[in-house]
């Protein structure tokens, strides 16, 4: 929620703010809104996409709390919990350090206007940026991850995230324009599951240290 104020305060100010445009008409320089800017474009939409990847992971952990309760299937219950075990630490690391980073380049929109209005006493922006610390070190999150819960109940979790990884690949695929995206998510999915087998054989081989020496990567 730190990181989506600081996008939509940083997106109202680059809307309003007068600033000389890089579009000219022979030697005059046209003055256009900050937005018009391509990099100050590229930094609102960064903004936008760690935010709302943050907020996509935690409704799908909210989904899967439901059907941890809910559900009437007890085998999709268990899955459930499983996903939602190997899920916590991912969606409190991720989160923590992208919309911290989110509110690093709302910071670089604001510009000066950021501190200025915060000493003036502009209540309505964000008093305190979202810190990786707040959900517990990141690394802690990571050998949490590897070293316990990607090894839960024989790597089911992580066998069943990898097959629904999967399963959206394959109707991703089916959309045009998402084809390469496809690809890439179905790569990336088997590149964690070799990784997870590989590290996790290591740890069970009793060379913990080494195993666990990336967790957090």
């Amino acid at each position: 929620m730190q990181g989506m104020a600081g996008y939509l305060y940083s997106l109202e100010y680059a809307k309003e703010r007068r600033q000389a445009d890089t579009r000219s008409r022979g030697s005059v320089v046209q003055a256009g809104g900050l937005i018009e800017h391509a990099d100050v474009r590229r930094m609102l939409l960064q903004q936008k996409c760690y935010c709302e990847g943050a907020f996509a992971l935690a409704i799908h952990a909210g989904n899967l709390i439901d059907m941890q309760a809910q559900d009437a299937d007890p085998q999709k219950r268990r899955e459930a919990t499983l996903k939602l075990e190997l899920l916590t630490p991912v969606i409190k690391a991720w989160s923590g350090e992208w919309c911290t980073k989110a509110n690093d380049l709302a910071i670089q929109v604001l510009g000066g206007y950021g501190y200025t209005a915060r000493l003036s006493g502009r209540t309505e922006l964000p008093r305190q940026p979202a810190q990786p610390i707040h959900e517990g070190s990141n690394g802690i999150q990571g050998i949490d991850l590897l070293g316990r819960k990607a090894m839960m109940g024989k790597r089911r979790g992580a066998e069943a995230d990898a097959g629904e990884m999967h399963a959206t690949a394959a109707e991703a695929e089916l959309v045009t324009g998402l084809e390469s995206h496809a690809s890439t998510l179905r790569e990336t999915a088997d590149m964690i599951a070799d990784t997870t087998r590989v590290l996790s054989a290591c740890i069970a081989d009793g060379r913990v240290r080494l195993g666990l020496a990336n967790a957090s990567l």
